[in-house]
């Protein structure tokens, strides 16, 4: 589609914003904000990182300007997103997620106490008592 007969309310703030006007920015994010986070949220599963990402993707969209309209902002701005949100899932992916709880669950449920868990530790693999440490 041609970029000209698009006649769209967010291309025209971003123009605005890249002309100077700080304003227009804001009203770009008040457009965008809300449903760029639900589409992330669908993919990250965690409003608080959705919420970070929104951030990030509308600060990458501020800084970057290499917005060409070849597609309309909003597909170009949703394709940050997911970018984001993609390259977080990967990095998630590399972590290992431990709850303390489940550790402490672990734990108790194989003892009887956790002091009769730290009592096994001191001694545990001792062939002389009491255990040097």
């Amino acid at each position: 589609m041609n970029p000209e007969a698009r006649n769209d309310k967010g291309e025209e703030l971003y123009r605005r914003y890249l002309d100077g006007d700080s304003d227009a920015f804001e009203a770009l994010v008040g457009l965008y904000e809300n449903e760029l986070s639900l589409f992330i949220v669908g993919i990250v599963h965690d409003l608080h990182e959705a919420k970070h990402l929104v951030i990030e993707a509308f600060a990458q969209l501020a800084v970057n300007g290499n917005f060409e309209g070849r597609s309309s902002l909003k597909t170009y701005l949703f394709t940050i997103g997911k970018n984001l949100a993609m390259r977080h899932m990967r990095m998630r992916g590399r972590e290992t997620h431990i709850a303390f709880e489940d550790v402490l669950e672990n734990v108790i449920s194989e003892t009887e106490t956790p002091e009769a868990f730290l009592q096994g530790k001191k001694t545990k693999g001792c062939s002389t008592s009491p255990c040097r440490t």
